[in-house]
């Protein structure tokens, strides 16, 4: 719901903007223009309010209590094509026992050797037997991770929205007499 919030505001903006431009005849401005700007704009506040959301996330997540856990399994797993690793930790919080895989925000990218050396440092930091922090919501306690740093692509993505939005606003206010599209 709120997706779908935040992509129907830049567009109600941009015909808002649209009409007094052409009611007001303050300047030109290219169709073309208009339909990039009206592109730019719901992309880039889609991309800013998802990702800041995901980085609220985190950071609600660091205040939750924490439990001691331990690895169970710390593999690298993947075929020709990519590799990633995969280390499975248990915690108990209130005599229940949970378990979670995770990949520890790993990146994706680079050719098969880069990807392969950078699960095999990581399988290493995290032996099978390794005491690890694990922080868990307390209404939750399945809902359990790693106090880890966020994954880089989330500020990237919160700067590339940013950029988006400042490109469409820009291409729709910024004044000028003859369309140059």
């Amino acid at each position: 719901m709120l997706e779908k919030i935040v992509v129907a505001i830049p567009i109600i903006l941009t015909l808002v903007v649209r009409f007094l431009i052409v009611r007001n005849k303050a300047y030109k401005i290219n169709n073309l223009l208009f339909v990039v700007c009206l592109i730019l704009l719901p992309i880039g506040m889609f991309m800013t309010v998802t990702q800041t959301n995901e980085l609220s996330q985190h950071l609600d997540r660091q205040s939750y209590p924490f439990v001691n856990g331990i690895v169970v399994q710390s593999e690298i797993v993947g075929n020709e094509d990519a590799y990633r690793p995969e280390v499975t930790y248990k915690y108990i919080v209130d005599t229940v026992t949970y378990s979670i895989t995770t990949t520890l925000n790993s990146p994706m990218f680079g050719n098969k050797r880069k990807q392969y050396d950078v699960a095999n440092v990581t399988t290493q930091e995290y032996p099978v037997g390794r005491q690890l922090k694990v922080l868990y919501d307390p209404a939750n306690p399945s809902d359990g991770s790693l106090p880890i740093a966020l994954a880089w692509n989330v500020y990237g993505q919160i700067g590339f929205g940013a950029f988006l939005i400042a490109l469409g606003l820009f291409g729709l206010l910024m004044p000028r007499k003859k369309s140059w599209l």
